[in-house]
């Protein structure tokens, strides 16, 4: 069986989803002081649009790995509901 590659130890690591989340909180605290002290929506949609990619950054890395391994899961049904609605516009 093959090593795990640093970046899969590292996605799998606590730290990696204290970042996440740490990240997303992070834009989202600056979309509310955004939308509190400037009220410019197309800043804010941008902001929150950079949170929510950087974020995603770990799960697409991990969904890549499993697809290359052969492994289908819910998980590729989740990136394509969620890759759907963000090219709708929902």
């Amino acid at each position: 069986m093959a090593q795990p590659s640093k970046i899969t130890k590292w996605l799998s690591s606590p730290e990696a989803h204290i970042a996440t989340a740490i990240f997303i909180s992070a834009g989202m605290l600056g979309a509310l002081g955004i939308k509190l002290v400037l009220h410019n929506q197309h800043i804010l949609n941008i902001l929150l649009l950079v949170a929510i990619a950087g974020a995603s950054i770990p799960l697409l890395i991990s969904l890549v790995q499993q697809i290359f391994k052969g492994n289908f899961s819910v998980d590729i049904l989740a990136l394509l509901s969620i890759l759907t609605s963000l090219i709708l516009g929902q």
